[in-house]
């Protein structure tokens, strides 16, 4: 492939072309299997301002594959073996950028029920200790309770109230006692700290009532719309931070999003939050800072919209984002031999630099398998 790199100039702003792949919406909807697409990618793909750099990537892989469809489509992967290898080395020859969250549903979820169900008496973001714990709880939920003890959560996550909280509680134990009974001893003992853990939030939950609604994570809405849980919405707000660090040695960053109206007032809305800073401290204070950075200069970066046949970056960002959803999602479906895009990935692991790179929310037996 043609050398399509261009001099990356520390005068020259960047465009920053982002798309998804896998969006279900809301992932507490009640829909077995999170609909066939367990997995959620949202993917940044970088390139000088007016460099016309993905144009010229995108002409040279039509030329080589011989492809006439005026846009590239995820399925176009599956139709042309080998260009999705070349595509990712091109994006690494040419210095590109490359900004990639890739969510595991299921995780995400058993995430949630650890910060806010079980967590408020000890999880604290700014201990490495409890974030510890918390990964190990979140673990157990999504490979040791069977998936159906935990469902009665979407029944609480879509309608908080006192009975949906009390069902879940009692299923998830049910759950969690049903797990030690079958577990070898290791995961045995460490079920029973996910035990002992619901004890004490129970307990503190009758010490000190609280809202249901507060043992959420806040929803978002559009219009009277309500999304319980948007992967997306955690995705774009992590993304636009380590955009926001990798600027930290460009004059600004235009982030351009793959225009979805249903979704776009959120973004919006968070992005302006996070320009304002009016959360900078809190966030700030999580141990998890290694690719983010939540102190954003004024007018450093922005965000709009754009369709694929607009911005060729837009139609990169969408492959790329189909190749991390079509892995992952084969590896959480029990298919981990047969999962595709394997040197794809492995080549995408190599990136870094400033807030770069993949980053994967799963669990540890999961990453193991993406990035095998």
């Amino acid at each position: 492939m043609p050398n399509a790199s261009v001099p990356i100039s520390p005068e020259s702003p960047f465009t920053v072309f982002v798309d998804e792949s896998g969006n279900t919406g809301d992932a507490a909807k009640i829909v077995e299997a999170f609909g066939g697409q367990p997995a959620f990618a949202l993917v940044g793909i970088g390139e000088p301002l007016g460099s016309g750099l993905l144009d010229r990537l995108l002409d040279d892989l039509r030329r080589r594959h011989r492809i006439q469809a005026p846009e590239f489509k995820s399925s176009t992967l599956a139709r042309h073996p080998g260009l999705g290898v070349e595509l990712v080395r091109g994006l690494i020859e040419a210095s590109t950028p490359i900004f990639i969250e890739l969510m595991d549903k299921a995780y995400y979820l058993a995430t949630s029920i650890v910060s806010y169900f079980l967590g408020g008496p000890w999880f604290d973001q700014t201990s490495q200790d409890s974030l510890d714990l918390a990964n190990m709880l979140a673990e157990l939920l999504t490979h040791q309770v069977p998936s159906s003890y935990v469902q009665p959560y979407l029944v609480f996550a879509q309608n908080p109230n006192q009975q949906t909280v009390s069902d879940f509680e009692a299923s998830l134990r049910d759950g969690v006692l049903t797990a030690r009974r079958w577990a070898p001893p290791g995961p045995r003992e460490e079920l029973g700290t996910l035990l002992e853990v619901l004890d004490v939030a129970t307990r503190a939950r009758q010490l000190e009532p609280v809202p249901p609604d507060q043992l959420l994570p806040e929803p978002d809405s559009r219009g009277r719309t309500r999304y319980a849980m948007l992967p997306h919405v955690n995705a774009f707000t992590n993304l636009y931070a380590r955009v926001n660090r990798a600027a930290t040695s460009w004059p600004a960053a235009s982030v351009v999003h793959d225009d979805q109206p249903h979704v776009r007032p959120i973004l919006e809305r968070y992005a302006t939050l996070l320009e304002s800073n009016a959360n900078a401290n809190l966030l700030s204070t999580s141990v998890a800072q290694a690719l983010v950075n939540w102190d954003f200069g004024t007018g450093k970066v922005s965000l709009s919209f754009a369709t694929s046949h607009e911005a060729a970056g837009i139609q990169v960002a969408d492959l790329v984002a189909g190749m991390c959803t079509r892995r992952l999602g084969s590896i959480i479906q029990g298919r981990a031999e047969e999962a595709p895009y394997r040197e794809e990935i492995r080549l995408l692991r190599t990136v870094a630099g400033e807030g770069l790179g993949l980053n994967a929310v799963t669990s540890y037996d999961r990453a193991r398998n993406l990035f095998a």
